[in-house]
């Protein structure tokens, strides 16, 4: 491994500040001309910590987090667990999040989230894997066609929270 390659490993609850950190920053830098700027003040560290903290001391069975960790910090995490949409085939995964500190995008740290979760969903024997992406997201987008993902026409774009945000299913066989 070299010094500027992450390492991947599961995350753990002392890890809760550090991803809702990087969430939040995620957040800011990639839907700043996509999103409400209301919505991106209002993020919190402290309530994204809570809530990472006890998903992540008392985890619901099937859902994976992973993190990318240079030099022991946080750059990167990724979530995946069992689908959250019935039209699916048994046993579909869904990719919750993946969100790589905004300094370090492009580094690599992102594939290797994506093919550690992918890994992880052929390992569990799940048919496809789908994941959810803001349709403005092109650099996303981009990314996640990269990794094998593309639209999936069965999926309507919905709109995000209650904003004018547009987000679409992209999906990927195993």
């Amino acid at each position: 491994m070299s010094d500027d390659e992450a390492l991947v490993r599961r995350a753990i609850a002392a890890d809760a500040r550090a991803i809702a950190e990087l969430q939040v920053g995620s957040w800011r830098v990639a839907y700043r001309e996509i999103l409400p700027a209301a919505l991106l003040a209002g993020l919190s560290v402290a309530d994204g910590t809570e809530r990472r903290h006890s998903q992540l001391s008392e985890p619901t069975p099937g859902v994976t987090n992973w993190v990318a960790t240079l030099d022991e910090d946080v750059v990167g995490w990724a979530a995946s667990g069992p689908s959250r949409e019935a039209d699916l085939p048994p046993g579909t995964l869904e990719l919750y999040a993946l969100y790589v500190h905004p300094d370090q995008v492009g580094k690599g740290h992102g594939r290797a989230l994506m093919q550690r979760a992918l890994a992880d969903a052929r390992d569990r024997g799940a048919p496809c894997m789908t994941l959810w992406v803001l349709s403005e997201n092109a650099r996303a987008r981009a990314f996640y066609g990269q990794a094998g993902f593309a639209v999936d026409p069965q999926a309507p774009e919905v709109a995000f929270d209650d904003t004018d945000a547009l987000k679409l299913r992209m999906r990927r066989a195993l």
